[in-house]
Parts: structure tokens; C-alpha cells; sequence
């Protein structure tokens, strides 16, 4: 399992064991005394298509 902190308080949880990624869910949301549907739902606020982009960048 892989936890990933992104920018703007945005937590990503990575695993090829979908029931191990519910189960961080459900513990983490449990720990902030919240349930899953006062979460907000995510939205696309911009898109761009990056062209010429390196090895080091992908």
C-alpha cells in the first residue's frame, strides 16, 4: 500500500488490493469522526494537454 500527500490537503491511497485501500478509508475517515458522503466530490477545475515532455518529466 502507498500513501501519497498531494498539494491542497489531498491524500491518495495506492494498492493493487482494492479491499486494503476501502479499509484505509474507512480508518481514516473514522479517525476525523467523518463518514464518506460529507466528503466533498472531486470536480475538474482545468485541462490542458502538456505536449514535449522528457523522460524526466512523465
Amino acid at each position: 500500500m502507498q500513501f501519497v500527500k498531494r498539494l491542497y490537503r489531498l491524500l491518495k491511497i495506492h494498492s493493487t488490493n482494492q479491499g486494503e485501500v476501502k479499509a484505509a478509508r474507512k480508518a481514516i475517515l473514522g479517525a476525523l469522526g467523518v463518514n464518506q458522503h460529507d466528503c466533498l466530490n472531486p470536480k475538474v477545475v482545468s485541462s490542458q494537454i502538456i505536449c514535449n515532455i522528457d523522460s524526466y518529466q512523465a
